[in-house]
């Protein structure tokens, strides 16, 4: 700290912003003119001052966006499931990354817009191998077998599911065996699921699926853009 005011003693050229994180007494060497405090993470004109000064954007008021963080990763360290509804134009992929970075190693990452998840035997290589599993999956119908097999006897697996509203393109046949496939890991907490995706999950799944467990258990997290 002691280098940090030594380079604008005065505050006085702009390259030094105090930020007050926790409540406190200002030290004596600290005779800033102006410094932010975020000491409260639910005041959003500090965190606005700050974001301005860093001429950075969240498409979201900072409050909100982290609190939006701390709901999914809460919920995901408690192996649960977790929706991240995204509304209007927040920065979702930013906040999917600090996700990742939490749980670095831990978690698996399969993107609905690649083309490896087109068919029902891609989507499920491309999730065992997010997984760790490597191995080379089987034709349909035994692509789902190995699905549970892999799986359902590890220690469990969390992984993302990014773009999840591409479920419902036309292209699209799953089918509503793997959908339950899905439920059953989920519902055994064997599956731990990060879904993104901007329609609700109950509209995504197949009818049959609507009062599943997949639907009833996973937390809905809203981001909401400004």
């Amino acid at each position: 700290m002691d280098r940090a005011i030594a380079l604008d003693p005065t505050f006085a050229k702009c390259c030094i912003l105090p930020v007050v994180r926790v409540p406190c007494t200002l030290l004596t060497g600290i005779k800033a003119p102006l410094y932010v405090r975020l000491d409260d993470d639910s005041v959003s004109d500090q965190w606005d001052r700050v974001m301005k000064g860093c001429e950075a954007d969240l498409g979201a008021s900072v409050p909100h966006w982290l609190d939006c963080l701390e709901r999914v990763q809460t919920r995901l360290e408690r192996r649960e499931s977790v929706n991240l509804r995204v509304i209007g134009s927040p920065k979702w992929r930013e906040l999917l990354d600090a996700v990742h970075e939490r749980f670095k190693g831990k978690i698996g990452h399969v993107d609905l817009n690649g083309g490896d998840a087109v068919s029902r035997r891609g989507l499920v290589s491309a999730i065992l191998l997010a997984c760790g599993h490597h191995a080379a999956v089987s034709s349909e119908p035994d692509d789902l077998a190995e699905l549970q097999a892999r799986i359902g006897n590890s220690a469990g697996a969390m992984i993302e599911l990014r773009h999840f509203d591409r479920v419902k393109d036309p292209d699209r046949h799953y089918g509503d065996a793997f959908f339950w496939a899905i439920n059953h890991l989920v519902e055994t907490r064997k599956l731990s699921l990060l879904i993104e995706s901007r329609e609700t999950l109950a509209a995504l799944v197949p009818p049959a699926l609507k009062q599943s467990s997949v639907v009833s258990v996973t937390k809905t997290v809203e981001l909401r853009g400004n």
